[in-house]
């Protein structure tokens, strides 16, 4: 159990923009951090190295890391999806045309992105070219 007096393993502060996604990656050793304001970046917990970050002028509504962290993905309120690895310095993007809700990568195919939209439409994208 979580007890007060224990040390987090990792913090960083974000006070300025609010925060309003979080995820892990499937190792459990990089986390994503999406920040209201269009922010988004990548930490490794243990090292507490920022592995990569980028932004958009849009809302940011969820984001997540595929497989081992190599890949962030984020929705935003504009219906854009970018998929982002800083490994490759490439950033791909899906316009869903309508707010994204909700994301979530395959836990056994990183090449797999789930999402959901207020539309109520669900997508099911592989990531290709990367």
């Amino acid at each position: 159990p979580i007890q007060e007096k224990d040390s987090p393993v990792f913090s960083v502060d974000k006070s300025m923009n609010k925060i309003s996604s979080l995820a892990f990656s499937n190792s459990g050793k990089q986390i994503i951090i999406g920040q209201l304001n269009g922010n988004i970046e990548v930490f490794d917990i243990f090292t507490k190295q920022l592995y990569q970050s980028f932004s958009s002028q849009s809302q940011l509504t969820c984001c997540g890391l595929m497989g081992d962290g190599t890949f962030a993905a984020a929705g935003f309120s504009d219906g854009q999806v970018c998929i982002s690895s800083e490994t490759y310095s490439l950033t791909s993007q899906f316009d869903a045309h309508s707010k994204i809700t909700c994301l979530k990568a395959s836990r056994t195919d990183s090449t797999k992105l789930i999402i959901g939209v207020e539309k109520g439409l669900v997508y099911v994208l592989e990531v290709k070219g990367f």
